[in-house]
């Protein structure tokens, strides 16, 4: 089914409904994708001069700490920030089309599958909320693994801050643009004692794994 996409990321995406003189109508606009897919994310579209504007509606970042009798998955919703992509030029070497990838938290949004467990997290035993009200992700390099016939597969290596601490991590993920829109699917594990969360050792375990999802998939 042939879609339309909308121009700028901060436009919602609506669903046009047709009635049946609309149906049969040769010259009948053609309906809009849905909002939302599985992963509850909208369109990242890519803007003017290949910016892409995030924010919760369409960027994820979930995590999923474990520990001896189980494990627990938790995320944040305050999530805003900027992405850019730029085609390499013909006959040039092979790079990712995404340059640059700036993203701020606010440690606040954070949320779990407990209710309990989110209030814990907020507290100075873990992101310290109150005092730290911001984490902010900044890349510094892009690098293409492999290119697919259907996507890229990238690292992508930044400096994270958390809790006042900044430290590299590196992911690795798949990348998709086409017809003005990104995919962007990457994960990496970082270790919470390296920001200084030091509660529960030896019950809760150190490395964490974060998921960074960028718009929905088409």
């Amino acid at each position: 089914m042939k879609r339309l996409f909308p121009l700028l990321a901060p436009l919602a995406l609506f669903v046009f409904g047709c009635d049946p003189a609309t149906k049969s109508s040769p010259s009948a606009p053609p309906p809009v994708p849905s909002p939302s897919d599985d992963n509850g994310l909208k369109f990242a579209v890519v803007g003017s001069g290949g910016k892409i504007d995030l924010k919760s509606e369409n960027m994820s970042i979930e995590f999923v700490g474990t520990k001896k009798d189980g494990q627990h998955k938790g995320g944040f919703k305050g999530i805003s920030g900027s992405a850019t992509l730029v085609a390499p030029a013909p006959g040039a070497q092979r790079t990712s089309k995404l340059t640059r990838l700036n993203v701020e938290i606010q440690t606040d949004s954070l949320f779990s599958d407990d209710p309990k467990l989110t209030t814990h997290l907020k507290s100075k035993d873990f992101f310290d909320v109150n005092k730290h009200a911001k984490a902010t992700f900044e890349v510094t390099k892009v690098e293409l693994t492999d290119l697919k016939e259907t996507h890229e597969e990238v690292k992508i290596t930044g400096d994270l801050t958390l809790l006042g601490v900044t430290k590299p991590i590196t992911a690795t993920g798949t990348l998709t643009s086409d017809k003005g829109l990104l995919h962007l699917n990457a994960s990496f594990e970082l270790s919470r004692k390296e920001f200084g969360m030091n509660y529960g050792e030896g019950k809760v375990d150190d490395n964490v794994k974060v998921t960074v999802v960028i718009g929905r998939k088409k």
